[in-house]
């Protein structure tokens, strides 16, 4: 449940778990609730109807699971009012790998050498009202750190199906993006968030992404080259846009002298 204690009260009421202090927290159960505590990662392999809430993760180590909070294969994982703060020593705050049905919402994730959020493979995925900020782009590509490139993204969506993300605010990220979406990811909505990254040139990035609708967001940060805004790549079907604020939208990266022959289905 817990692994490596340096002082911990456990209170178990029914399948509600209450943690003043571990080293780590490593689910073991299914149907729980796990609220309050510090831990430096937080481990959920395998495991359904989880919720986490009100828990802090800091300074969590260099280590395989990349991240502060790892959902990996589960399904219907919800993460509530919890913050990551990486400490600058992990790479990223929360990954999803191959998990479906997962709620992030109310969260503060910060100080990281990588990214806010990474989801691999993971379906009907819901992030909301989170602050994700001082994301330090530290990796392998720069030498500060062992992550893996260290080009930090508030947000980077990897061949995820039903995307929902709302009402997030991202900021303070050194390298590359506030938002990342790629790799095949079908039917994701975007409204009501705050992208702001003035430190690097490229705010949101949407390419290999089908059914896409972008809403009511404020899209700015700094016009640098082929970049800046809202940057259009390829593969990218069936996106509708309506009432954003928008620094620029770039159409460069498409690779095409047509960008209506890869934009298909643009409103």
């Amino acid at each position: 449940m817990a692994a490596k204690y340096l002082s911990l009260i456990i209170i178990i009421l029914g399948l509600q778990i209450t943690s003043l202090w571990s080293e780590a927290l490593i689910v073991d159960q299914d149907s729980c609730v796990y609220e309050g505590g510090t831990y430096d990662k937080i481990v959920v392999d395998g495991r359904r109807y989880v919720t986490l809430r009100n828990i802090t993760v800091f300074n969590a180590a260099k280590n395989e699971d990349y991240a502060g909070i790892l959902l990996k294969s589960s399904r219907d994982i919800v993460v509530d009012n919890c913050e990551v703060n990486g400490n600058a020593s992990t790479c990223g705050a929360i990954k999803l790998d191959g998990s479906v049905r997962c709620v992030i919402r109310s969260c503060k994730l910060h100080n990281c050498n990588d990214d806010g959020i990474r989801a691999y493979m993971s379906n009907i995925l819901t992030v909301k009202d989170c602050e994700i900020y001082h994301l330090l782009g530290c990796g392998t590509d720069n030498g500060c750190s062992s992550c893996n490139n260290g080009h930090s993204d508030g947000f980077q969506i990897i061949g995820c199906w039903k995307v929902y993300i709302y009402r997030n605010l991202v900021y303070d990220v050194a390298s590359t993006s506030a938002f990342h979406i790629h790799g095949g990811s079908r039917w994701a909505t975007i409204t009501n968030n705050l992208f702001y990254t003035p430190a690097v040139g490229l705010v949101c990035y949407l390419y290999e992404t089908e059914d896409v609708k972008f809403y009511n967001n404020v899209v700015w940060g700094r016009d640098q080259g082929g970049y800046g805004g809202l940057s259009l790549g390829r593969e990218l079907v069936k996106l509708k846009m309506y009432n954003n604020i928008l620094l620029n939208i770039n159409t460069c990266l498409l690779y095409t002298s047509d960008a209506a022959d890869e934009l298909d289905g643009v409103d």
